[in-house]
């Protein structure tokens, strides 16, 4: 991720930054509320999307997995940027000199990383906890009646969500089994 803030980020924020005092130079609130539309039309789905096809990349996923997860976390995540970034873009714009700006928001921007890191890694955990339920319901048998596989790991399937969904089942249907073997 380190890669993505010193090539990405960084260099991103001082174009941007230096991108807006251009165009809009004043410093007055209506300028300031212009910047931090600006921000969230254009600057925050942009950064967002890099960042999370970035970090799907970094953990092995495909185009067709990266697109996927788009659809998945880049609304729910944008909504929560609704939040977060327009109080800090205020402070950035109207308080902060241009040249401070790129550093200002990047302190910003290292808390929003926590989240966004946060939100990339739930598919991950998810992955892991349907891994773990197959390879428990493989160990009672009831997996090769189910998928004609003993594998967990041989199982193929394309579509994240319909794997998730999976797992979910599996969890519940992996307590039920528990219970009923006591």
């Amino acid at each position: 991720m380190a890669v993505y803030g010193m090539l990405i980020l960084g260099p991103s924020q001082h174009y941007w930054f230096n991108f807006l005092s251009r165009i809009l130079p004043k410093r007055d609130a209506l300028t300031t509320l212009k910047k931090i539309f600006m921000g969230q039309a254009i600057y925050g789905p942009l950064t967002t999307t890099i960042f999370f096809s970035y970090n799907a990349a970094l953990q092995g996923e495909t185009t067709g997995e990266i697109v996927a997860r788009l659809k998945r976390d880049l609304l729910p995540t944008m909504g929560r940027n609704l939040v977060y970034w327009p109080i800090c873009d205020f402070i950035t714009f109207k308080f902060i000199p241009v040249h401070l700006q790129p550093l200002v928001n990047s302190s910003f921007a290292y808390v929003w990383t926590i989240y966004l890191t946060y939100k990339a890694s739930l598919n991950l955990i998810v992955d892991v906890k349907v891994l773990f339920s197959l390879n428990k319901i493989r160990d009672l048998g009831i997996l090769h009646h189910l998928t004609g596989t003993d594998s967990a790991l041989a199982l193929n399937v394309d579509n994240r969500a319909m794997v998730n969904q999976i797992g979910n089942i599996l969890l519940g249907l992996n307590s039920v089994l528990y219970l009923l073997q006591k």
